[in-house]
């Protein structure tokens, strides 16, 4: 009875008074906004709601219109103010919404509206999310915010449309607050580590396999381009002729089965590698990762972590009792991500124990 009749006249009465309350807010913040990011002030995007119907989502306004030589819009991330990170951690930026909320569009409580282009990655469970009105805060909102994977968070939307009650539209308001004062759950432009659900979806659609001889050959310019990068970035020499010696090795590795070597390809595209080989020292039967590249196109996309994986699922099958690669101190992002795959250090060498 609630979900059908009443949630919608609260939605509207709530909304109604909200905007009436908070009219001189309104007015300093796009004040504000005119002021530091010019016009306009409110941001509007097509949104899908129920039933997947679009509608005009309304909020202030957080990035700026600039562009680089080409005249393109630079990212996100380098158009997101100091100002607008401060909108968006409060939530202030998303006031505007209450319109929508007075105009039926949305809820207060309910899935959060994503984006068009995301329609066709949801699973036929996960399109459940909008049976219902998308709401200004959600379950998923209280359990993670923006720091949720997107299973999460999908599962959590959808659990919410087959149970709405009164007392539960009014917890995940009250947690919403409480969330929004503490500041809880918050990661604004670079500091997002969630990737756009298209994105990840097709990273899904990756292919990893090992590496033969053929494979070796057909993509030996790649290959050559990927370990030239990685001596750059450890400040190693990669002329040509070391280069061609380590292409070498790495035939003679795959020919003599003393090397396990994964590419992660799609569409035929090689994206990267990881290149290890057994080793035993002591009580201990090891893989020593030697060389690991991914193409600067497409890091921070999970590819690296799915090739340590497998490297763990091979080290699993062989027996091994550790992963090890030696990695300069000084190469921070690389050690930060190698113990983000859970290695520790050990002086300048990181292992996983298997």
């Amino acid at each position: 009875m609630y979900a059908k009749c009443f949630k919608r006249i609260l939605d509207f009465l709530l909304s109604l008074i909200a905007l009436i309350i908070l009219s001189p807010v309104f007015l300093i913040i796009a004040i504000l906004v005119r002021v530091k990011l010019g016009s306009p002030v409110i941001f509007k995007q097509e949104r899908p709601g129920k039933d997947e119907k679009n509608f005009t989502l309304y909020k202030f306004r957080t990035m700026t219109d600039a562009k680089d030589k080409s005249g393109n819009l630079l990212p996100d991330s380098e158009r997101l103010t100091k100002f607008g990170k401060s909108l968006r951690s409060t939530s202030l930026d998303e006031l505007p919404e209450l319109f929508n909320i007075l105009k039926g569009d949305m809820a207060i409580v309910g899935p959060r509206p994503l984006l068009v282009r995301y329609l066709p990655y949801y699973t036929e469970e996960e399109r459940h999310r909008h049976d219902v009105r998308p709401g200004l805060t959600g379950l998923a909102q209280i359990h993670g915010r923006n720091t949720t994977n997107w299973t999460d968070r999908f599962k959590y939307d959808v659990e919410y449309t087959h149970k709405i009650t009164f007392l539960g539209d009014l917890k995940i308001l009250f947690k919403t607050i409480m969330k929004v004062i503490k500041k809880e759950d918050i990661l604004v432009g670079k500091e997002q580590i969630l990737l756009n659900l298209d994105e990840e979806r097709k990273m899904n659609e990756i292919e990893l396999k090992e590496f033969d001889i053929e494979t070796v050959n057909k993509y030996k310019e790649e290959i050559k381009l990927y370990l030239k990068d990685v001596l750059d970035e450890n400040g190693i020499s990669n002329d040509n002729n070391k280069i061609e010696k380590i292409m070498g090795e790495m035939k003679q590795f795959i020919e003599d089965k003393s090397a396990i070597i994964i590419g992660v390809f799609q569409t035929e595209k090689l994206l990267g590698f990881i290149w290890g080989y057994k080793t035993s020292t002591n009580d201990k039967n090891r893989i020593h990762i030697n060389y690991f590249v991914v193409d600067e196109k497409c890091r921070k996309q999970g590819i690296g972590s799915q090739l340590i994986e497998k490297i763990y699922e091979i080290a699993k099958e062989m027996q091994i009792q550790e992963v090890e690669l030696m990695v300069t101190t000084k190469n921070a992002t690389a050690v930060n991500f190698y113990k983000k795959q859970g290695f520790e250090e050990e002086r300048v060498k990181l292992c996983k124990k298997i």
